[in-house]
């Protein structure tokens, strides 16, 4: 079990030990636990790789946690510590930032704190819970309410976390940026000669990731052989056209709606083909006999 200091507390080593369970909980640094820290010789510190060159080293001591409980018992202490960045206001105060947790845990301490620190990850996943998906606040005082909320909220979150990873072939990208990007893109939907357009922002930065190739397929999303949708492309003003209505016949062609024209069987309208209007020269023309435009009908007579 791997946990932050909110958990460092008596009644949750003795459950860990009890239960059998290995554990590795980031201790509060106490004046005591202080003390032990900067006792660390110089020559036990261990560099490992950091942004900045020198900037992070581990050690390990001994450290028995909760010394006035009965079952206390001595565990491995390991410290890491950190140079603070140039500049910044703690630079002026301290020459190493300490981060220290206690285990029982077998293997080497580079391992072990390596392993503890990625602990921190999921402080992303809960912040994106609950400000990314809706989990900040739950919507019922009943618990059964409550876990199906939770649940759904999960499911989300996941999917979201695949679309990034599998769709735009990206890390970790949080649900609030999926929405802004993708989720809540304008459009708009238009029809002609039986082809839908979607017509997408003119100027949308992430069109290009939008239409990249999946991920060991080595095929574009607008490709024709694409299985998941009828292939598209990105025309002028950036619209994102369905060549093929292959996919979704009933959504393109519309076979139930009656087609529209001078001759539709719709009632109200069209059962008589329109007369063309004459214009004022034709009817000055026709006036004075020097044309073949009927001045009634407005149309051109048969010259049979």
């Amino acid at each position: 079990m791997r946990a932050d200091s909110g958990f460092y507390a008596h009644e949750v080593v003795a459950v860990c030990a009890k239960l059998g369970v290995r554990f590795s909980i980031t201790i509060r640094q106490q004046r005591s636990v202080r003390r032990l820290i900067e006792a660390i010789p110089e020559s036990a510190w261990t560099p490992i790789p950091y942004w900045m060159q020198g900037g992070a080293d581990v050690a390990e001591t001994s450290y028995t946690p909760f010394a006035s409980e009965k079952d206390a018992k001595p565990v491995r202490l390991i410290v890491r510590r950190v140079r603070p960045t140039p500049g910044s206001q703690l630079a002026l105060f301290a020459l190493y930032d300490y981060h220290a947790f206690i285990t029982d845990r077998d293997g080497e301490t580079l391992v072990l704190e390596a392993d503890h620190r990625r602990h921190a990850e999921i402080e992303n996943a809960i912040r994106d819970l609950k400000y990314g998906v809706g989990l900040n606040h739950l919507p019922s005082g009943k618990f059964a309410a409550n876990a199906a909320w939770l649940a759904v909220q999960v499911i989300a979150h996941n999917l979201a976390r695949w679309t990034a990873r599998i769709g735009l072939r990206a890390g970790i990208v949080t649900t609030k940026t999926l929405r802004r990007r993708l989720f809540n893109l304008p459009g708009r939907l238009t029809r002609s000669a039986r082809r839908v357009t979607l017509h997408l922002p003119a100027r949308w930065p992430w069109a290009i990731d939008f239409a990249a190739p999946s991920p060991g397929s080595g095929r574009s999303r607008s490709s024709p052989d694409y299985p998941l949708t009828t292939r598209r492309r990105f025309g002028a003003g950036g619209s994102l056209r369905k060549k093929s209505a292959a996919a979704n016949p009933q959504r393109l062609t519309r076979p139930d709606r009656p087609p529209c024209g001078p001759h539709s069987p719709r009632s109200g309208f069209g059962h008589e083909p329109k007369r063309s209007r004459s214009s004022a020269r034709d009817r000055h023309r026709a006036a004075t006999g020097r044309s073949s435009v009927d001045p009634g009908l407005g149309t051109r007579r048969d010259p049979r």
